[in-house]
């Protein structure tokens, strides 16, 4: 669909009726069957050393004294491999430590680097938010309990395989979340999947990405169970169903 008609369909139209500074969103859903080329564009070859993996399931782009690296977390000797994009550069590993205060699992849910001084870790089961620094050690650790508008509790996770991955953006976290730790009920599939947690006020300031109609009857999807999102440049957030063929929801979410 051309960006002019994704333009024109998502208007504005409303807003929650909440304190203000709280986000909205209006979700609209199509059908695409307009077909698109790719075109090889560039391969591009990194040499990586013995402890950096091929593979990374949970990453990220950084600037690093004005050069690019890609940050991988690496489950395998549970660090964060710092691989540089620019020829001449030097890898560098942050290797976590195994026990103690400032450990860090390596089948953790979330980890993003918002600098090097400020690396948090999400544990959905454990609650557990950590926040460490450039040499592995423990800044924060505290609890956090994340409830929706009707005062449901919320589990933070994220399916980096499948393209769920956590949006940070300057004010808010827009974060993938278990509706319900039993992902068999019913329950679990009328609520939203993903929501805008501002961490400042340490509250939920909207949700989306809500169910088809399809995952609400008696079948159970297994791994076709999570949705993928994807921001835009147009400031949208892209929902796929993996097992509703044809359909995606678009939301237009708007930060204050």
């Amino acid at each position: 669909m051309r960006n002019s008609l994704i333009a024109a369909i998502l208007v504005l139209s409303g807003c929650t009726q909440n304190a203000e500074n709280v986000t909205f969103h209006e979700e609209l859903v199509h059908q695409f069957g307009e077909q698109k080329t790719l075109i090889h564009s560039e391969t591009r070859t990194i040499l990586i050393d013995s402890l950096s993996l091929p593979f990374y399931d949970y990453f990220q782009l950084i600037n690093r004294d004005e050069s690019p690296y890609l940050v991988g977390f690496n489950r395998q000797s549970v660090s964060l491999d710092f691989i540089p994009l620019r020829q001449g550069d030097a890898i560098d590993h942050l290797v976590f430590a195994d026990d103690g205060p400032n450990a860090v699992d390596a089948d953790l849910d979330i980890i993003h680097l918002f600098s090097e001084d400020s690396i948090v870790t999400i544990q959905d089961r454990a609650l557990r938010f950590k926040v460490l620094n450039r040499e592995g050690k423990l800044i924060n650790s505290y609890r956090k309990t994340i409830r929706d508008f009707k005062g449901v509790e919320m589990y933070p996770v994220s399916y980096s395989y499948l393209g769920q991955w956590p949006v940070f953006l300057d004010s808010v976290w827009v974060l993938p979340v278990y509706p319900d730790l039993n992902v068999k009920k019913k329950l679990y599939y009328e609520r939203n999947k993903f929501m805008i947690y501002d961490p400042v006020k340490d509250e939920v300031v909207d949700e989306f990405g809500a169910y088809p109609q399809m995952y609400r009857g008696d079948n159970y999807f297994d791994v076709l169970r999570e949705p993928n999102l994807t921001p835009t440049p147009q400031g949208t957030f892209l929902v796929t169903f993996p097992a509703d063929r044809g359909f995606m929801n678009i939301n237009w979410i708007v930060i204050p």
